[in-house]
């Protein structure tokens, strides 16, 4: 069984930063929008917190399919 993760895989799971890079925020304002309940939270895996990259698009794509609307 090959142990090496595809590029793809290894992106499943992204952390705070990742995440405020991907909106082109702070992470204080994602941090700050997670608060308010605007953006999904993320899910603790331990100390750890990571986003799933999936919901982060899809909230994304949401968001912009409501601007166009």
């Amino acid at each position: 069984m090959d142990m090496e993760m595809t590029a793809e895989a290894k992106q499943l799971l992204v952390n705070v930063a990742q995440v405020a890079e991907l909106l082109g925020l702070s992470e204080r304002t994602v941090w700050r929008l997670v608060s308010t309940g605007e953006i999904p939270g993320p899910i603790r895996l331990g100390r750890s917190c990571r986003w799933s990259r999936k919901v982060i698009e899809m909230f994304v794509e949401t968001k912009v399919a409501e601007m166009a609307a």
